[in-house]
């Protein structure tokens, strides 16, 4: 880290962690989750090679997802969120033979 504490050099450890104390979707920092498809994630622990973060979970799907029907939305637990690998499943037989 820089005598400013920003982080030089992508590296496991650059010092102190900054947001060590923050409350997820308060206070944390927001960045592009690539493991859904359309989607920011929060939380303290910002991952190696993220170099883009936010304040709010709307800046980051603004800025990332502007045209985005799911990404500044607020997923209730019984709710599924878009993947970026969707299961595909064999439609169910019927009384018609092809």
């Amino acid at each position: 880290a820089d005598p400013n504490g920003d982080c030089t050099n992508p590296s496991d450890n650059c010092g102190d962690v900054k947001w060590r104390e923050c409350t997820m979707g308060v206070n944390c920092p927001w960045w592009v989750n690539s493991l859904k498809a359309e989607s920011c994630t929060t939380g303290p622990d910002v991952p190696i090679g993220i170099w883009e973060i936010f304040n709010t979970r709307k800046a980051c799907c603004n800025t990332n997802f502007a045209y985005s029907d799911f990404c500044d939305i607020q997923i209730g637990p019984d709710e599924d969120q878009p993947t970026r690998h969707p299961t595909i499943a064999a439609p169910e037989d019927d009384i018609y033979e092809v």
